[in-house]
């Protein structure tokens, strides 16, 4: 097998953008301290990253058929940056705005592939 040229790479990089028609905001934690100086984490979605995506909320995926790992994935353009603490918010579906937009937690680290990157997010019910 040879490997893949950068001509090629990036090729497979702007078909993958182009396929997704889907809108999230990132928003990475902040943490402040509480009354008794314990860290509370915060996600503050006025200032979070809005980027093109592709959401797909796939039956989950489960270990040993017991513990669902995720609920649903994204995919991102490469070089989007997201850690795993970050919350993602999908606010458009292929183009209209949702009205009530669903909040979920990365699971694990993005895992880079050759034309983007894949989230593996579980939904939040925190209220954040």
């Amino acid at each position: 097998m040879f490997p893949l040229t950068a001509g090629e790479r990036a090729l497979m990089e702007t078909t993958q953008e182009a396929a997704m028609m889907d809108t999230c905001l990132i928003a990475e934690p902040t943490s402040t301290p509480d009354g008794y100086n314990n860290p509370v984490e915060s996600w503050n979605w006025s200032t979070a990253t809005e980027v093109e995506c592709g959401f797909s909320a796939s039956p989950s995926r489960e270990i040993m058929r017991q513990v669902p790992e995720c609920q649903a994935t994204v995919r991102l353009p490469i070089g989007t940056a997201a850690s795993s603490r970050a919350r993602v918010r999908i606010s458009k579906r292929f183009g209209e705005v949702e009205a009530s937009p669903v909040t979920y937690e990365v699971i694990g680290v993005p895992r880079r592939g050759a034309s983007g990157l894949l989230v593996l997010l579980k939904q939040v019910t925190d209220g954040s």
